[in-house]
């Protein structure tokens, strides 16, 4: 029956998938320094809103400005080859 050989396949696909971004997602650093490693850069926001934001004086303009900080996120696209080097599986080409 093409119709379940079919759906058997997309399974099969899909759970691939979903190992891969499993393994992924275990490969991201738990600590991330941006002074160091300069695949990830501090994330700034506007407004203290939640929990996990730091809020500090900057003065380094020549007058004081409260600012945020919420963490840290990619700052391109090399950081996945930071994380290709981690993991079994290879990602495509156009991750990279």
């Amino acid at each position: 029956n093409i119709f379940v050989l079919n759906s058997g396949i997309k399974k099969v696909v899909f759970r691939g998938a979903l190992d891969l971004v499993q393994e992924v997602l275990t490969a991201i650093p738990d600590i991330v320094n941006p002074n160091y490693n300069k695949n990830w850069k501090i994330k700034r926001t506007f407004s203290d809103n939640g929990t996990g934001v730091i809020s500090v004086i900057d003065r380094s303009l020549g007058f004081e400005q409260r600012v945020f900080y919420e963490g840290v996120i990619p700052s391109g696209k090399l950081f996945v080859k930071d994380i290709a080097k981690n993991i079994k599986k290879k990602l495509p080409e156009f991750l990279l």
